[in-house]
């Protein structure tokens, strides 16, 4: 027997007595020596807290008494050297010497004091500008940006400290000064030094006798020692260095220098001690001074209450012990006596004597125990009772409800659905119907060993449907015995059995409903997701259902639409024969297409193709209407502008072709009546003016075939970076002379940048807008407005600039606009085309704003109009920018230049070869003129070097100006080529770098021009 089952079989009064021994007096020595080492603790907590209490109260009070003493040295200093600035001043107010030599003599005053080391006096102004200071380069500067310098401007008066630091010093050090302001001069006289300088000015006596008599315990006392471990203030070794003394520990003093603020324990032997004893000490860092103070005590005197108070702890741990053992063996011997009495009674109830009571002796526990003894025995005996008629009535339940369960599991096993009986907390099948066997597969012996969830196949394993049906409603998948799965909604309830939470889950198939409501889904979906209106109406066209493209597009928002007739959205473009045989053809049965201009929400029109077909029932009623339509508003605008676009290029083409052709007409015209005019000389000559007249008639022809050029985009105008602004200024200043009063004109130039254009071609462009604008309000007045400014085109704002030709990037956009008449809406498309006009026979030829036209596309830009009869007209106009220089090309051509070489001139036309022969020699050149570029070939062939410069057209028949450019420069690789033509753009300027041609001169030419283009040619240099 070990000794834990030999504890148990003693009498409970010996185990109490054990237990008391083993447990109680071990927790009483525990708990004195808790106490011991607590009061202990506290004591020393409680004199450490006065040691470190009174090193800091003796640390700020040496820091105080110091700053006192530092302080009223600095006023003193400061004073006296305000008395004696004064007294300088006073002689010069006496005119006893000069402004000048008296601040010479203060300066030399001030500046020969030395406060401590390194301290010094300063002088500064209200401004904070140095007046005097040591060091030479400070003075005459301001120091506004030093703190304690606004400060000393502010007060002017008193005691400041702050950190400073010279070039010289490695880190900013605390100094104070003292200052009084001297008004005559503007002067604040400041007395500054080093707070770490201080120990030289302090008395140490001023707070010595205040350290000395503090103690603590009996002989515990305060102390200071420098940076150096001298003892500056010390009961017994005042004086000696204690880091040099051969009879001291030198440990502590090192450890207090070197942390300077913290608690320290060591051996310490006072001279009339036998032995050193522990030592508690807490030291401080005074940093203006190098001191350290330290207050200490002695541990044995911190510890003697703690003796005292062990000794009287111990006495009473061992009396209560004793006493504790025998008043337990007293109570166990009475508790023991009456426990056997009851002990007895209950022997007397395990033999079935449950009539059996204990008398209670007392009223506490035991007899409190008595008690419930009785009353078990009562309750005891009455259960005894009511169990045997229990067992009576139980008997006759069980058959009742073994009919009941018979009538259940009849309708049970009927039920077309699955049903199981599931434990809500294991989610074991614990029962399942026949139709369950049958929708699963499964035996029912098979299903009773599964869990519920182990049926579960996930959200919709498998299926390859469009649509996940989980998002349609709430619905799972189960799997059956061969591995399909299916689709199920289940139905659940509950009910307690046997204490424990049945659920009754019914699962139904729905594969076929759940197909039925994907389709449906899906077409909802695909419709919602199409780019196309949808709209479907009933019988009486009341719209039922329209999807999310009918919200971009027409602006209405479902809740809006709904229950209304689409006539919402009519525009008034269609009459009402439209809508009639469009209803016809609907209520026929047959679909009706075609395009309806609508309007939206905000009032803006859009065009749609539709289809509108009715929907029919079984009995081919129609009961419902669908239309399916496309916003082509874009597309259209987008086709008008390409057939407008096209039918201007055909035109222009067709203007180029009339206008070269008329070129070499009006070429022979003015070129003979150029050389005539040279036989007539004479201005009084009838024939002279008669054929000048002719000269300004062909003139104007020329400009007129120049016009139809531009419109054509063959104009010969080059392109130059020029500044629109500029030109714009120009066109009003011109504007300003010719318009009525009546017209007000406005401008807004807001850019300065360059654009490709020619300067003539545009101040045209801008001179036939203003002069438009001018008559639209030549009767009524208003006003003619010039804006000018840069835009960026890029993907966010292309959609206000449809222009598809338009590339991303910087434009100058230039708006001209009126407050006139306005233009007609059925004729604003057509005002671009040559020669058509609005204004009468007299008023103009219908070319100006084709010409403007013709001269923005040629400058890469774009031009539109917008106008409201009634209001005004305003054209827009956006050209690229450029980034260049214009440069001033501008010439003074004086006296024709002329030559004596020899020249070949080409050209298909007999007329022009006469004329450029008699130009080319009345220049004194000398000519082979020739019609046949073959012929002219021919010649240079024979004689290459007998030419100095071949003149050729570029339009001839068999051999091209440029084809015979190349062949003759074959031949002679250093020959001049000048080529003439009606059409620039036939000769690309790199395609004339590369043949090596000189010139290119533009039908018809003048003399002038051909004599300055030769004689180029010619002159090498």
């Amino acid at each position: 027997m070990n000794i834990k089952q030999l504890y148990w079989t003693m009498p409970i009064r010996t185990q109490l007595v054990i237990l008391f021994l083993i447990i109680i007096i071990p927790s009483f020595i525990v708990t004195g020596i808790y106490t011991i080492s607590f009061i202990k603790k506290a004591i020393q907590t409680n004199i450490e807290r006065e040691l470190s209490n009174s090193t800091a109260s003796l640390s700020n009070m040496i820091h105080t008494t110091a700053s006192a003493s530092m302080k009223n040295y600095l006023r003193a200093v400061a004073e006296t050297n305000l008395g004696i600035v004064t007294d300088l001043y006073k002689e010069y107010k006496n005119q006893e010497s000069s402004r000048e030599l008296i601040i010479q003599k203060i300066r030399q005053t001030l500046l020969s004091q030395k406060i401590g080391k390194s301290g010094y006096i300063y002088c500064i102004n209200s401004k904070g500008t140095a007046e005097i200071h040591p060091r030479k380069q400070v003075e005459g500067q301001q120091h506004l940006q030093h703190d304690f310098i606004k400060e000393q401007i502010k007060k002017k008066t008193g005691y400041i400290e702050y950190h400073w630091k010279n070039p010289e010093d490695e880190k900013p050090r605390l100094k104070a000064l003292y200052m009084s302001y001297f008004k005559p001069l503007d002067w604040i006289i400041s007395v500054s030094a080093y707070q770490d300088e201080f120990t030289e000015l302090i008395n140490v006596d001023d707070f010595k006798a205040s350290i000395m008599e503090l103690k603590f315990g009996k002989t515990g006392y305060a102390f200071v020692i420098d940076k150096n471990g001298k003892a500056i203030i010390h009961p017994q070794i005042e004086g000696l260095n204690v880091l040099y003394h051969p009879d001291m520990p030198k440990t502590p003093f090192q450890t207090m220098l070197k942390e300077k603020t913290g608690k320290i324990k060591y051996l310490w032997k006072n001279p009339q001690d036998l032995h050193p004893r522990w030592k508690i000490a807490f030291f401080n860092y005074i940093p203006g001074f190098d001191w350290i103070i330290s207050s200490s005590s002695y541990e044995d005197e911190i510890l003697s209450p703690v003796l005292k108070v062990s000794r009287i702890i111990i006495w009473a741990v061992l009396i209560s012990s004793l006493s504790s053992i025998i008043l337990v063996f007293f109570i166990g011997t009475r508790f023991m006596k009456r426990m056997n009495n009851l002990k007895q009674a209950f022997h007397r109830g395990m033999n079935g004597d449950y009539s059996v009571r204990s008398i209670p002796d007392s009223g506490d526990e035991i007899g409190q125990l008595a008690v419930c003894f009785n009353c078990f025995m009562q309750k005891f005996e009455d259960y005894h009772l009511n169990l045997l008629n229990q067992i009576q009535e139980k008997k006759q339940v069980e058959s009742e409800l073994r009919d009941n369960e018979k009538k259940y599991r009849q309708l049970f096993e009927l039920e077309s659905d699955a049903i199981f009986l599931v434990q809500q907390q294991s989610k074991k099948i614990i029962e399942a119907n026949t139709s369950a066997s049958r929708l699963y597969g499964y035996t029912l012996e098979q299903l009773k060993s599964f869990r519920f969830d182990a049926l579960y196949a996930g959200k919709d394993p498998g299926q390859k449907s469009f649509l996940d049906l989980s998002s349609l409603f709430s619905v799972e998948y189960h799997c059956k015995k061969n591995g399909g799965s299916f689709p199920v909604e289940i139905k659940t309830g509950s009910f307690e059995w046997k204490k424990e939470i049945i659920e009754v889950c019914t699962v139904r198939d729905i594969t076929t409903l759940a197909r039925a409501e994907e389709k449906q889904m899906l077409l909802s979906m695909a419709i919602e997701q199409l780019r196309e209106i949808i709209i479907i109406t009933d019988i009486n066209v009341n719209i039922q259902y329209v999807n999310s493209a009918f919200e971009k597009i027409t602006g209405y928002k479902k809740s809006e639409i709904l229950g209304k007739n689409p006539r919402v959205l009519k525009s008034g473009k269609h009459d009402t024969l439209f809508y009639k045989n469009m209803w016809n053809t609907l209520k026929k049965g047959n679909s009706w297409k075609g395009k309806i201009t609508n309007k939206k929400k905000d009032g803006s029109l859009y065009v749609e193709d539709v289809i509108i077909s009715p929907l029919s029932n079984t009995k081919g009623e129609i009961i419902s209407y669908i239309a399916a339509k496309r916003d082509v508003s874009r597309e259209i605008k987008l086709e008008n502008q390409l057939l407008h676009s096209q039918k201007m290029e055909a035109i222009g083409t067709l203007a180029g072709g009339i206008a070269h052709d008329f070129n070499n007409i009006l070429g022979g015209i003015i070129g003979y009546t150029d050389l005539a005019v040279k036989i007539y000389e004479s201005n009084n000559d009838k024939m002279h003016y008669f054929l000048s007249k002719i000269l300004q008639t062909g003139d104007r022809a020329k400009k007129l075939v120049q016009q139809i050029l531009t419109f054509s985009r063959q104009g010969t105008g080059e392109l130059k970076p020029v500044e629109p602004g500029l030109i714009i200024q120009e066109v009003i200043q011109l504007m300003r002379a010719s318009l009525p009063a009546i017209i007000e004109i406005r401008h807004n130039i807001n850019t300065n940048a360059l654009v490709m254009a020619d300067s003539t071609n545009l101040h045209q462009v801008f001179m036939n807008l203003c002069t438009n604008a001018g008559h639209a309000m030549k009767k009524s007045g208003g006003i003619l407005s010039l804006d000018a400014s840069d835009i960026i085109i890029d993907n966010n704002n292309s959609a206000l600039y449809p222009n598809p030709d338009l590339s991303p990037g910087a434009y100058v956009k230039i708006i001209v606009s009126d407050t006139g008449k306005g233009i007609a809406p059925d004729i604003l498309s057509r005002i671009f085309e040559p020669f058509f006009t609005t204004k009468g026979k007299k008023e103009g030829t219908g070319l100006g704003l084709s010409v403007v036209h013709g001269i923005i596309k040629q400058s890469s830009g774009d031009i539109s109009v917008t106008s409201i009869p009634g209001k005004g007209t305003s054209f827009t106009i956006l050209l690229p920018a450029v980034q260049e220089i214009i440069e001033d090309q501008s010439q003074e051509r004086k006296q024709l230049p002329q030559g004596m070489e020899k020249i070949l001139y080409v050209d298909d036309e007999d007329i022009l070869v006469e004329i450029g022969e008699a130009q080319l020699e009345s220049l004194g050149y000398r000519v082979t003129a020739v019609s046949d570029p073959q012929k002219a070939l021919d010649i240079f062939k024979q004689n290459p070097f007998d030419f100095d410069l071949v003149i050729t057209d570029l339009s001839m028949p068999r051999i091209t100006g440029d084809q015979l450019a190349q062949a003759v420069l074959t031949f002679r690789n250093d020959i001049p080529v000048i080529i003439c033509t009606g059409f620039s753009e036939k000769m690309p300027g790199e395609l004339i770098e590369q043949l090596g041609i000189k010139d290119l001169l533009l039908k018809p030419v003048i003399i002038s021009d051909l004599a300055y283009a030769v004689r180029k040619a010619l002159d090498k240099d």
